[in-house]
């Protein structure tokens, strides 16, 4: 059914797209036929079966392609060394570890919230300045000024998207866009190439400044979560793969499940910087960007957002006494009136109109993504698009500000009359009391436009201004999203929700006056709420973000309801946003529940058969044959085991990740090897492997008895064909005849075994019962896991003596004793639940005799 699925959907209609991360490294592996498949979308299967916009079902090529996807290794390693090292350590060292987590949960906090509040005043700071320049030449009067006025306006937000869009260029990819996308996809499991990164996080901060400061349509909002996320990253790990720097300080939290906490906590704190809404980044991180979660990160995390909320507030308001949490937004209390019931009505239209705007900007968006995909793929091309839209924007800011008619600041009605001091109006052209409406929406930051839009009072705008700005404004942020800047959307979404909600506002005034009094600002914020749901598909985030950003919780049951109506109304019509550019830049994201059409296919449908095998211990040549031989990040180790049958088969024992391996050998004159006594019936015994420097013809091999061998050759029959045994059990089984076996242990020279005492001595320590030789020391879990932190360890940098070669590696001690397996009658949707609860990176497929029959990965199950 599977294949048929496959046959039906992968060739007919179904087309592979080139990864938006490395778009170079996609066509030169698989040439023009990928890149030609951008130009079609995947087909996706709804839970009825059908071709939807739900889920894809991948092609071949496609998963192929994702093959270079690597994986993290979110499942914890249970193996002996750390059962020791577990063992021997007290209450203390589980003290001083839960204590280091909250530390850098605070250091992530304070780091975050600082370079918030730093982004934020420098991009003011620069915003400003075309500000004033422009209004410099205004206010001459004439239009010798005006021109002189548009020029430097228009010179100065060129320069800034130019800068930006240098930045991307200079400092990778991976600096550009909101890096929100990636974010999710590294927590759900994927190791996505430099997004943790110093380079990365340099180009992202330098970017955002300029492209903020540059009157483009976009916010900082979605930069700012991935730059936490990288701070994150950057506190808990310590260390940089870019600058090759490994301290030991905090190595023990250098591992895959730690960094996404601390990864989880930062993009958190991100969201609580950029908003003033602690609470509301907590719940982001819950329900948008991490995959995996527990009670003991969501106090950790809650912890590290009020550190960064704060560090924002205690920043701007220095060191004055009277610290309050104040928002970026102000929203004055009404004190005559909250909402009639009749007002329900038109919050529900809100709602409706949120949902369907922000399934088209998602539709618009991801259309324009694979235009750019297909078509601004040089450097020229990408500058050329970002000064274009640049351009575009500059110039249809300021001639439609200038160009439309003055109001008067009597025609606005005030409830309270301290709220006309708030309002922050421009002027532009217009004479001493009287305001420009767009002026004050496009000649001024967005958070300054926001702010007016969430006044209170009715006639601030009339209705023409505000359709007009909707309009205009959604073209200009769904252009601006996805080129080569750094970029976020919820400032943008947030400014066209606001002026559609005061727009509807304004007219249920003029249908509801006499049954009520009806505040447009009311209005405004329920279309803000409602267009930020509409484009991400967020609920409980962004009610809480939207509270605390106006402070205020009389309207939370509104909010709650134009979510709710938002979202259902936003499902029938497409996919969220940061989803679908998951999709365009293939990122194998595994969602919490499995497609429904898994449900009639078991694990044998998808497993790949192409596994290979190690052996528990292992000849070293064997294991640099086997790195070498293939691109597998992770092999089952198998030992023999004698059956009831008669029959001896490679019984399942454990898993070792390649990286593991690597470790090992790079460190093998520290890791226990030794030449392999005879006749040991639990050993695989391997080629000849004599003392290296004797003659040919002293060589001698000791063959076991032709019926014992004979048994082994068909157990060797039973295992399926594409499980490969290493060639040293395919070729003809020998033994060493010598009384005496070269052992290389710590420092890796030779020395002849001496006594049994010696021996029972290290079958003790070891738990080895070997006669007539000893393993030595292992590595202790502090070192093998250093030296697995550094990642830079690879099979060409590796240099082994043909004695090392030679030799035999014992593996039981650093496998992964616990690692999970299936049965290969299991469902395949029972193993994708199993697969993405516990953040697995391979499950191996046992039989009923315990032996490996496949393997199950990530692109398996998409």
């Amino acid at each position: 059914m599977w294949k048929s699925l496959s046959r039906r959907f992968g060739r007919e209609t179904t087309k592979s797209r080139v990864s938006l991360i490395e778009p170079d490294v996609a066509t030169e592996d698989y040439g023009p036929e990928l890149h030609a498949e951008v130009r079609h979308r995947l087909p996706r299967l709804g839970l009825d079966g059908r071709a939807t916009s739900k889920r894809p079902l991948l092609s071949h090529l496609h998963k192929d392609f994702l093959k270079s996807m690597e994986s993290l290794d979110y499942a914890p390693i249970d193996n002996i060394i750390l059962r020791e090292r577990t063992r021997k350590q007290g209450r203390f060292a589980r003290i001083q570890r839960n204590a280091g987590r909250w530390i850098i949960c605070v250091a992530i906090g304070i780091l975050v919230g600082l370079f918030a509040y730093c982004i934020k005043k420098v991009a003011e700071e620069l915003a400003d300045l075309k500000f004033r320049v422009a209004e410099h030449f205004m206010d001459m009067g004439t239009y010798s000024g005006v021109a002189a006025a548009f020029f430097s306006y228009s010179g100065i937000c060129l320069g800034y998207a130019l800068l930006a869009t240098l930045c991307v260029i200079l400092f990778g990819p991976e600096a550009g866009g909101s890096g929100i996308p990636e974010v999710i996809g590294y927590l759900n499991g994927v190791r996505v190439v430099h997004t943790i990164n110093i380079r990365t996080f340099v180009g992202k901060v330098l970017s955002l400044l300029f492209a903020y400061s540059s009157s483009l349509a976009i916010g900082p909002e979605g930069p700012m979560i991935h730059i936490g996320a990288m701070i994150g990253g950057g506190m808990g790990q310590a260390k940089s793969r870019t600058l090759r720097l490994y301290p030991a300080l905090l190595s023990q939290f250098r591992n895959d499940r730690d960094q996404r906490d601390f990864i989880s906590s930062g993009a958190a704190a991100g969201v609580a910087a950029a908003f003033g809404a602690p609470v509301g980044g907590l719940l982001f991180s819950i329900e948008e960007a991490s995959s995996f979660w527990s009670n003991k990160l969501t106090w950790r995390t809650f912890f590290c957002c009020m550190v960064a909320a704060f560090m924002v507030t205690l920043c701007m308001r220095g060191l004055d006494p009277n610290v309050s949490d104040t928002g970026m937004l102000r929203f004055g209390l009404s004190g005559s009136h909250l909402y009639n019931y009749i007002e329900l009505l038109p919050f529900i239209l809100i709602g409706i109109i949120g949902g369907l705007v922000g399934a088209l900007f998602v539709a618009i968006n991801l259309w324009l993504t694979r235009l750019r995909k297909l078509y601004v793929q040089t450097t020229f091309k990408k500058i050329g698009e970002v000064l274009l839209v640049m351009l575009v924007t500059a110039a249809f800011a300021f001639i439609i500000s200038y160009t439309t008619p003055c109001r008067s600041e009597d025609s606005i009605e005030f409830e309270v009359k301290e709220e006309h001091a708030k309002l922050e109006l421009v002027r532009m052209v217009c004479k001493e009391g009287e305001y420009s409406e767009l002026g004050t929406l496009f000649f001024q930051t967005p958070d300054a436009a926001l702010r007016t839009l969430f006044s209170r009072g009715r006639g601030v705008f009339a209705l023409w201004p505000l359709a007009l700005f909707s309009i205009s404004y959604f073209l200009l942020a769904v252009s601006s999203s996805g080129m080569a800047i750094a970029a976020g959307l919820f400032v943008p979404t947030m400014l066209i929700g606001a002026s559609m909600g005061r727009f509807v506002g304004e007219i249920s005034y003029l249908v509801l006056s006499d049954y009520t009094k009806v505040d447009p600002s009311i209005y405004a914020l329920l279309g803000a709420a409602a267009m930020l749901t509409g484009f991400s598909r967020l609920s409980l985030s962004i009610v809480v973000i939207v509270v605390e950003l106006t402070e205020n919780t009389q309207y939370l049951l509104p909010i709650i309801l134009c979510v709710i109506v938002t979202r259902w109304t936003g499902d029938m019509w497409g996919i969220p946003l940061y989803e679908g550019l998951m999709d365009w830049k293939n990122i194998p994201y595994l969602p919490s529940h499995p497609p429904l059409v898994l449900r009639p296919l078991t694990i044998l449908d998808v497993m790949s058969t192409d596994v290979q095998v190690v052996h528990d211990i292992e000849k070293v040549q064997n294991i640099v044959d086997l790195l070498a031989n293939n691109t597998h990040n992770g092999f089952p180790v198998v030992s023999w085991r004698e059956s009831s049958d008669g029959f001896r088969r490679a019984v399942y024992k454990g898993f070792i990740l390649r990286k593991q391996l690597l470790v090992l050998l790079g460190n093998v004159d520290a890791v226990p090897i030794k030449l392999p006594p005879p006749g040991n019936r639990n050993i695989p015994v391997v080629q000849s492997l004599n003392t290296f420097g004797a003659d040919n013809d002293d060589e001698k091999l000791l063959l076991e008895d032709e019926d014992d061998f004979m048994r082994r050759k068909s157990s060797l029959d039973t295992i399926p064909r594409r499980i490969h045994l290493l060639p040293g059990l395919q070729n003809s089984e020998t033994a060493i005849n010598d009384d005496t076996h070269t052992t290389l242990g710590v420092g890796g020279s030779g020395q002849e075994e001496e006594t049994e005492e010696d021996d029972e001595e290290a079958t003790v320590r070891t738990g080895v019962a070997w006669k007539g030789g000893r393993w030595g020391r292992w590595m202790s879990a502090q070192d093998f896991y250093n030296a697995m932190t550094h990642n830079d360890y690879s099979l060409d940098r590796i240099t082994l003596s043909l004695r090392q070669r030679a030799c035999l590696i014992d593996l039981r001690p650093y496998m992964n004793m616990s690692s999970v397996t299936v049965h290969q009658s299991w469902n395949l949707t029972e193993a994708y639940r199993l697969f993405r609860t516990l953040g697995l990176r391979h499950l191996p497929v046992v039989d009923e005799n315990n032996e490996v029959v496949g393997m199950v990965t990530r692109k398996d199950l998409l």
